[in-house]
């Protein structure tokens, strides 16, 4: 189901928050890397300590917004194990770049019953690079070149 394996990792895109990260990323590089340390907790089925590896770069979400996220992944993995199957790997599928101060990362999460989507959005703000946005789903459709 869609629906129920879909979780964001932040409540709304386009609102205005404070700031959560204290630590910015040094350079497009360290965001992959940042990224693929998420991907490896996924790959273990550890989606709790990878969400948990973004807080400090996190950019749109306050403390009590990261939190909820937090506890909405608690919540909804194990419902996401029963649908979709243990993870039986990862793989880096592309990077897509729009000007100099944003990029997106996608990923393919192998799960034994069906695949998983991961994309993570990273802008350069005033103090460097942090993660915008990223989210998990099922529609790979997307994952392919329009």
């Amino acid at each position: 189901m869609l629906l129920a394996c879909r979780i964001c990792f932040f409540a709304s895109l386009l609102a205005t928050h404070s700031i959560v990260f204290a630590d910015a990323l040094g350079d497009r590089a360290e965001a992959k890397q940042l990224a693929d340390r998420v991907m490896a907790k996924v790959a273990t089925d550890e989606m709790e300590e990878g969400v948990r590896l973004t807080k400090p770069f996190y950019m749109s979400a306050t403390e009590a917004e990261f939190n909820v996220i937090l506890e909405s992944v608690k919540e909804k993995h194990p419902n996401m194990l029963v649908d979709c199957g243990k993870t039986i790997g990862t793989e880096f599928v592309r990077e897509d770049k729009v000007g100099e101060n944003l990029f997106r990362l996608t990923y393919l999460q192998r799960c034994e019953k069906r695949p998983m989507r991961w994309v993570f959005y990273f802008y350069r703000g005033k103090n460097g690079w942090g993660l915008y946005w990223s989210f998990w789903d099922e529609d790979i459709a997307q994952m392919f070149p329009h």
